[in-house]
């Protein structure tokens, strides 16, 4: 009998991945914009976390003899339409946001990146066929998606941010079936299907490794999208439903006093913005020190 040959395993990968990640890391620190967006989006995450412990007054507790006062000393960010302390409900309402953001992107990338892999993976007619059943979930424009979702689930921040993700799940699907068509040809990935390295390990160690770059530029941007896209359905009554607090709910909650209360609108709309423009320069800065880095392994 004569014994066959095992492929060497490269004891070596391990300390190269560590440098590469430090390498990742020197790079992301030489870009401040995006430190210190993450710096923000850090405490935002810690108020979501801690925030029913720091607010200044119940968010929950009315007080109708002090109905839309104006920012003072004893409510900093002024006072809503019952009552109720506005810089509390907009710490609290941190929390049910960025959960909204993190289901909405896990259902995208939970479902997209498997599906673009598939179809890449698959044979010509079964990945073609998958490919066309995305582009036609993509053709739908996504607020009419969304809210055909939430028609059938029902309102609520769980189902609304469902449906966001449902229109996640064809962008990420097209982005990883992209890149790893990119990654799929180079030669050493023929290299190492000509010694044997079975599918699953050629995935594994090969091909999700180089499409993480992408995927993670593409989370971050989608961050951003899926924040304004809990704002703008809580601001259609088909999210956070009272008297929860988000901070699209408490933007659309300002809407009729908008004339006579404008601090009801400044303090969520301006945490958004900021929040959506963390997530954009936090993009940029990944996908510049990823993309640098990747050049670097060539």
């Amino acid at each position: 009998m004569t014994a066959t040959a095992k492929p060497a395993v490269d004891t070596s990968s391990a300390p190269l991945q560590r440098r590469h990640r430090w390498r990742f890391l020197r790079r992301f620190a030489g870009h401040p914009g995006a430190l210190l967006a993450a710096g923000y989006l850090l405490v935002v995450a810690l108020l979501a976390v801690f925030g029913g412990r720091l607010t200044p007054h119940d968010p929950l507790a009315q007080n109708l003899g002090a109905v839309l006062q104006p920012p003072t000393g004893g409510h900093l960010l002024g006072t809503d339409d019952l009552g109720r302390d506005l810089l509390s409900r907009l710490i609290v309402g941190a929390q049910p946001s960025l959960l909204a953001v993190l289901q909405s992107l896990a259902v995208g990338v939970g479902f997209g990146v498997p599906i673009g892999l598939a179809a890449v993976l698959l044979p010509a007619l079964p990945g073609g066929l998958l490919m066309r059943i995305v582009d036609g979930v993509m053709a739908f424009p996504p607020l009419l998606l969304a809210i055909g979702v939430i028609g059938v689930l029902g309102p609520g921040l769980s189902q609304a941010m469902i449906a966001v993700g449902v229109v996640f799940v064809p962008r990420f699907a097209r982005l990883t079936r992209t890149s790893v068509l990119q990654v799929y040809h180079e030669t050493y990935i023929d290299a190492s299907r000509v010694i044997g390295t079975p599918l699953g390990r050629l995935v594994r160690w090969h091909v999700l490794p180089n499409i993480t770059g992408p995927v993670v530029v593409q989370v971050a941007v989608a961050s951003g999208f899926a924040m304004l896209a809990e704002a703008g359905l809580s601001f259609l009554g088909l999210g956070v439903q009272p008297p929860d607090a988000s901070w699209g709910a408490l933007l659309g909650r300002a809407l009729p006093y908008i004339d006579t209360a404008w601090w009801l609108a400044v303090a969520p709309g301006v945490v958004i913005t900021l929040t959506v423009l963390a997530t954009n320069v936090l993009a940029d800065g990944v996908g510049d020190s990823l993309g640098r880095e990747s050049r670097s392994r060539r």
